[in-house]
């Protein structure tokens, strides 16, 4: 497997180096949890729920694997709580310098109390140079306060074909 696209997506610098944040109507940090720097990310339900994070960088495999940890460790609500938050996970890619994406794959996790490590395989149909990956609550979690859900482990990986 080639290596991981994604720079610091263990936010081991303390920080969000490499990383672009758009607060949109809450909050977002880096914070250490359990001995490791995680993103934190709390939304309100007065604001728009656009609090985001993006990656750029550059890719020509059109399939790859990526990966993300996240978990809501300081919300008591229970794993069958109806107001627990979804979040997605969308890449979107690019060709040259074009602000208009060609293609992009998005899938929508449900964030638990505890860690779960979300994976996912997708083959882009359209050629490309360009990727962002976007982790951000979905409209649906806006309504009711939530969070801070924490998001680690962020990984990016192409498949090579032989």
């Amino acid at each position: 497997m080639s290596q991981n696209l994604i720079r610091n997506g263990n936010f081991e610098t303390g920080d969000f180096t490499h990383w672009k944040v758009i607060p949109g109507g809450g909050t977002v940090n880096v914070i250490k949890h359990n001995n490791n720097y995680v993103a934190s990310l709390q939304c309100y339900p007065a604001a728009h729920p656009r609090v985001k994070i993006e990656s750029k960088f550059a890719s020509r495999a059109q399939e790859f694997t990526g990966y993300f940890s996240a978990s809501l460790p300081f919300n008591e609500l229970p794993d069958d709580d109806q107001r627990l938050p979804l979040v997605n996970y969308q890449v979107t890619v690019y060709q040259g310098e074009s602000p208009v994406p060609v293609q992009a794959f998005t899938q929508i996790v449900l964030v638990r109390k505890n860690p779960t490590l979300f994976e996912f395989s997708f083959r882009m149909k359209e050629k490309f140079d360009r990727v962002i990956v976007s982790l951000y609550p979905t409209s649906d979690s806006a309504p009711v306060e939530w969070g801070p859900f924490c998001i680690d482990n962020i990984k990016y990986f192409e498949k090579t074909t032989s």
